[in-house]
């Protein structure tokens, strides 16, 4: 932000959208769904809420050159 003179950044509806499809198809294939599962992790609502479903270096590939066109950008 600091390199390109940017404000702030806040992520667009679609991409925050996105991303929440993403995180929630990727934990269909972890314990924490499981029916049988009983854990904090999950809101009232069934959806897992509190841990990745990614791996840590995953997590840094995906995140560590933002899109810019995935947020609203100000510069100042």
């Amino acid at each position: 932000m600091v390199e390109r003179g940017i404000a702030t950044m806040e992520c667009t509806p679609a991409a925050r959208d996105g991303w929440v499809k993403r995180v929630d198809e990727a934990h269909r294939d972890l314990v924490w769904t499981h029916p049988g599962m009983s854990t904090y992790y999950r809101n009232r609502h069934g959806r897992v809420v509190s841990p990745s479903p990614f791996r840590l270096v995953d997590t840094w590939a995906m995140t560590h050159r933002p899109d810019l066109s995935d947020f609203e950008v100000s510069f100042g």
